[in-house]
């Protein structure tokens, strides 16, 4: 293979491809904070399916689609040892870093074309991803979740991409992301040199990373809000012309009985890490009725993803009457507004949540696991509303969603207000994050 030289493009990489809506809007978004930027500089996606990613950024994407994995090399081998962190993983991290630390560029990508490379690695798979960063002069991760020990396998993943761009002397960015918690010293000093590599780190909840550095007596630096999800109006969601995404939302509403501002939405995750268990699918039924009898109104079920539908057609086929789930039917967007038009939104997913503040809706946030309760209550602390964050698991969970509701039914106007004036001043946090990136990767 003959390496180019170097141009302006930026290498974009992080979770979507996988129908995930709050990545696909995150990867929406990097993309259109780029050609803001410039319009003419190239961008390459890294995606495990373009047809998904194509369809989130639209049939007029002028751009390179990378078919790679959603993080950088182990998905490659899809195997077990991936998801264990087991001892064969870290022999293969291991071996990956001295590859790529004993070669040259060039000799690397080239001897994985070959499958002359590791043998547990997909060569012409590794190849392709390579050879896009190889001529970017800036990698840009967009969205969080592996800058933890609740995600191993890609906080380890992802420092392979940050060892590369240090070898290769490509600048490094990460956007949106979410610092611990950690479980293991270990874990923690890989997590410092990705943050030591990067040129530009945005966090989504600045204050609780920040004190997660300072605990572990992390790298003294410039970390910047970074609240992504408030810089996307809904209207740039859409990927249809000449229709504003709310009016099918608003129509599909209408066909289900329902009214914009009338209605709660719950979002539930079918992620075997936080429960796909019939136990879980029973409780939030549960969950859906005592909303539905405490708050009189019905109760919307918003898949963020289409692998969450089959999960919410169970759980409301327990919860019985007045507990729909919304239907997609194809059109990718219209889950956001619906979330952003709900009365009140329950969610455990942490992309549900944002999306509801976006519009000035009150949550409610019962979580399974130590990991979504740091996560979400690190986005919502700046609203002033972390402790509407509990474990699913408490005795009296049931009562703490009683007791929420109540609290919002008194003071609903107030509750709302709060939440978008805490918006507004997360979207000029936001706007000085992005006039500061490109001081802060100045090659792109």
């Amino acid at each position: 293979m003959t390496l180019q030289t170097p141009q302006r493009q930026v290498f974009i990489i992080g979770g979507a491809g996988h129908g995930n809506l709050g990545d696909e809007a995150l990867l929406r978004y990097a993309v259109q904070f780029v050609r803001r930027k410039d319009p003419k500089i190239g961008i390459a996606v890294a995606t495990p399916d373009p047809s998904v990613t194509r369809r989130t950024l639209g049939v007029k994407f002028q751009g390179l689609f990378v078919s790679a994995p959603r993080t950088c090399l182990f998905r490659i081998d899809k195997g077990r040892h991936y998801w264990a962190c087991d001892e064969v993983f870290f022999a293969r991290y291991q071996a990956l870093l001295d590859f790529f630390c004993s070669n040259t560029k060039a000799t690397a990508i080239a001897r994985l074309e070959q499958n002359r490379g590791p043998d547990f690695v997909d060569g012409a798979a590794a190849a392709r991803l390579l050879s896009a960063l190889e001529r970017s002069s800036l990698a840009l991760v967009h969205g969080g979740g592996f800058l933890t020990s609740a995600t191993r396998s890609r906080l380890y993943d992802f420092h392979l991409l940050a060892v590369v761009c240090r070898e290769w002397s490509i600048p490094l960015a990460l956007r949106g992301q979410q610092i611990g918690p950690f479980s293991c010293s270990a874990d923690k000093a890989v997590a410092e040199d990705i943050i030591r590599q990067a040129s530009y780190i945005g966090l989504r909840d600045k204050e609780q990373s920040i004190h997660i550095v300072q605990e572990f007596g992390g790298t003294a630096r410039e970390f910047v809000d970074d609240a992504l999800l408030t810089r996307l109006p809904a209207s740039s969601l859409s990927t249809r012309q000449n229709c504003k995404p709310a009016a099918s939302a608003i129509r599909c509403l209408n066909r289900l009985g329902l009214q914009a501002g009338n209605y709660v939405a719950v979002c539930a995750r079918s992620n075997a890490s936080v429960g796909m268990s019939g136990e879980y699918i029973k409780r939030m039924a549960v969950v859906c009725q005592r909303i539905a009898k405490k708050s009189h109104k019905d109760i919307l079920l918003v898949p963020l993803a289409t692998q969450d539908i089959r999960t919410l057609s169970e759980v409301a086929a327990l919860a019985g009457t007045g507990c729909t789930v919304l239907p997609l039917d194809g059109k990718y967007w219209d889950a956001v507004t619906a979330l952003e038009n709900a009365w009140l939104t329950v969610s455990s997913p942490h992309h549900g949540l944002i999306f509801s503040l976006r519009g000035g809706v009150p949550i409610v946030s019962p979580v399974q696991g130590d990991y979504y309760l740091f996560k979400n209550k690190g986005s919502l602390r700046h609203y002033n509303i972390d402790c509407n964050v509990f474990d699913l698991e408490e005795p009296d969970a049931l009562g703490v969603i009683e007791n929420l509701i109540n609290q919002i039914q008194s003071s609903y106007t107030t509750i709302k207000n709060t939440i978008l004036d805490g918006n507004k001043a997360l979207r000029t946090a936001s706007l000085a994050a992005e006039s500061s990136f490109w001081a802060l990767a100045p090659r792109a």
